[in-house]
């Protein structure tokens, strides 16, 4: 976009609906097509071989020069108004029971960190500052218990818990 709110915002909604509606990509094709995944990224079939194929990736990038990306220090952020916009279509998923009413408090939480926290408006922030916002939600998103059996239902039976 262009960089005018409406235009990011547009931009952010399918994203954050993927997100609040816990959609998840079944594959590395599908992955791809949601945005979840870079359309050039590297898909390795056999399971057992990830591990040789990320650390030969490593050892390419690292042969080619490989340095990380420049801190990011003019990122727009929206603010409130599109977190309330956000809301009310989570209050929509959550009337049409398609989330659940954790998964609704969850997606507060990212809208929360998405629009850049309780700022009045659109405006540019610095990435540490959405790392810090992010670290914040997060730690806090740990103590709940909801979350946690999210996380232990994932790490047990490789499938998202929708509590």
């Amino acid at each position: 976009p262009n960089g005018h709110p409406s235009e990011v915002q547009n931009q952010l909604q399918p994203i954050f609906e993927a997100v609040a509606m816990a959609n998840v990509a079944t594959s590395a094709v599908q992955a791809k097509a949601m945005g979840f995944m870079a359309e050039d990224g590297i898909v390795v079939m056999n399971a057992e071989r990830r591990f040789h194929v990320a650390r030969a990736e490593v050892v390419r990038l690292s042969e080619q020069g490989y340095l990380s990306p420049p801190v990011e220090t003019h990122i727009q952020v929206l603010g409130r108004d599109t977190a309330a916009a956000f809301g009310i279509a989570v209050t929509q998923f959550l009337d049409g029971n398609f989330v659940s009413e954790y998964d609704a408090f969850l997606a507060a939480q990212f809208a929360h960190v998405l629009t850049g926290g309780d700022l009045t408006g659109p405006q540019f922030v610095h990435e540490d500052y959405l790392i810090e916002l992010e670290r914040e939600v997060f730690m806090r998103l740990l103590g709940e218990t909801k979350t946690q059996e999210r996380i232990t239902g994932l790490l047990t039976t490789g499938k998202p818990l929708r509590n």
